[in-house]
């Protein structure tokens, strides 16, 4: 499967640890997860943080069978599964994030941020970019962001092939 381009990676990976980082809307405490849910998230952070890539997405399977309705575990799955370059896998579980019914608009924005990502490394801009905008009607407050990593699709788009 062929790489897809630096900038547009850089760009929406930037927003997507942007995002699933600092989004108060999924937050774990926002969330109301349970506590061994969230300690099994707060523990797939550690070992995302050690580059334990397995072992997160084997946590947070621990976690979304506690609590398949958690967003938080969810999109942190969809995120992991990136990591280890299972982009079907991470496009299958960002939607399946998208259609938790319990979940605020505003805590849908990180999923499709991660979407839109998993899109282009797959080489989707059209649909990277659907979901971008769909972040960003969700989440206006990173509008700024989204709008950076929406134009960069767009110039790529545009630019002759090489």
């Amino acid at each position: 499967m062929p790489k897809t381009p630096s900038n547009i990676t850089a760009a929406c990976a930037i927003l997507l640890v942007a995002s699933l980082a600092t989004s108060p809307s999924v937050s774990l405490a926002a969330e109301q997860s349970s506590p061994s849910v969230a300690a099994l998230v707060r523990q797939a952070e550690t070992q995302l943080q050690q580059q334990d890539i397995e072992g997160a997405i084997a946590t947070l399977r621990q976690a979304i069978d506690l609590e398949p309705d958690s967003a938080v575990a969810q999109t942190r799955l969809g995120g992991a599964l990136l990591l280890a370059q299972r982009h079907d896998a991470a496009i299958a579980q960002f939607r399946q994030a998208i259609a938790i019914p319990a979940v605020p608009d505003s805590a849908r924005a990180p999923a499709f941020i991660g979407l839109a990502f998993a899109y282009l490394h797959t080489q989707r801009p059209a649909l990277a970019k659907a979901a971008l905008v769909e972040a960003r009607r969700l989440d206006p407050g990173k509008a700024p962001e989204i709008d950076q990593a929406i134009q960069r699709i767009d110039r790529r788009a545009a630019a002759p092939p090489h």
